[in-house]
């Protein structure tokens, strides 16, 4: 199964990470996995290539994430990870599509993809 989490910080979202194998299918054919990675993907695609934010991100396997925490909030926006509020709520609206995709495949493919609380940091 796939675990999705997101956390929020002062209602903005800040990261979301996806881990473990849906089981769907084999490795290759699974369209559960396919879709997961496909949506996130394309979000940190977005993010970089049409917004310039740069957010930690890893894909491997099993485990995906895009944490904007370094880029948001007083302490942490300086120098490489600065970006304008109009930026910042440009990120918000993909990365809320980022978690509407992934509710979206949850609520087709629940046996194999799992939604769990958003957490508040």
């Amino acid at each position: 199964m796939i675990r999705v989490q997101a956390s929020r910080r002062d209602g903005d979202i800040v990261r979301i990470t996806a881990s473990g194998h849906a089981g769907y299918d084999k490795a290759g054919r699974d369209i559960v996995c396919a879709g997961v990675t496909a949506i996130m993907t394309t979000i940190y695609s977005a993010l970089t290539d049409l917004l310039a934010v740069r957010p930690e991100a890893s894909f491997a396997e099993g485990w995906l994430e895009i944490d904007l925490r370094a880029v948001h909030g007083k302490q942490e926006v300086a120098n490489r990870n600065e970006i304008s509020a109009r930026t910042w709520i440009q990120a918000q609206l993909l990365m809320e599509t980022c978690l509407l995709g992934l509710r979206q495949l949850a609520e087709s493919y629940g046996h194999w993809i799992e939604l769990g609380a958003e957490e508040t940091l």
